[in-house]
């Protein structure tokens, strides 16, 4: 019983680690145009 209740979490755990590295990698090529507007807005 617990083999394939492992298996199964391993396989939604690889897909939810891969779904966060697409997710970021998008959120880092969409944040890099304002990434230097944002370094204007936190410089003393």
């Amino acid at each position: 019983m617990m083999i394939p209740h492992v298996f199964v979490y391993s396989l939604s755990a690889d897909f939810h680690h891969r779904s966060l590295i697409a997710v970021g990698i998008a959120w880092a090529i969409a944040a890099m145009p304002s990434r230097p507007a944002a370094a204007k807005l936190y410089e003393p």
